[in-house]
């Protein structure tokens, strides 16, 4: 099973795939996450301007919301590739079935077209 055409055309297909899936997945997992931290001090630093009360108390945690806003979209980004990967899978062993039939009968086809010669 592992030598077949079919089975290492579906890997390859997923393959490429998966790597711009997850080329992807990590490039906007440090975008948000930096952006989020971003606004996380930038909101901290503006209550703590207006309301210099706070400043110092414990009440307001921007690292503890910021690892599990994080933790959260590494999550949500992990399934989607999970997803993607299930999906992918199925449709690259679809087109590699498609592509190996159409090469087979083009094959096929091809060796109808030649003149046989029978000798005897």
């Amino acid at each position: 099973m592992f030598r077949s055409a079919t089975f290492k055309l579906t890997m390859w297909y997923l393959a490429i795939v998966m790597v711009i899936s997850v080329g992807f997945s990590v490039v906007l997992y440090h975008v948000a996450t930096n952006e989020l931290e971003r606004g996380f001090h930038r909101q901290t630093d503006r209550i703590y301007r207006q309301f210099p009360v706070f400043q110092g108390t414990p009440l307001l945690k921007p690292g503890a919301d910021y690892a599990s806003s994080s933790h959260d979209i590494f999550v949500r980004l992990l399934v989607f590739n999970l997803i993607v990967l299930c999906c992918a899978g199925w449709l690259s062993y679809w087109l590699a079935v498609g592509h190996w039939s159409r090469s087979r009968k083009r094959t096929s086809s091809r060796s109808a077209l030649r003149p046989t010669y029978h000798t005897s």
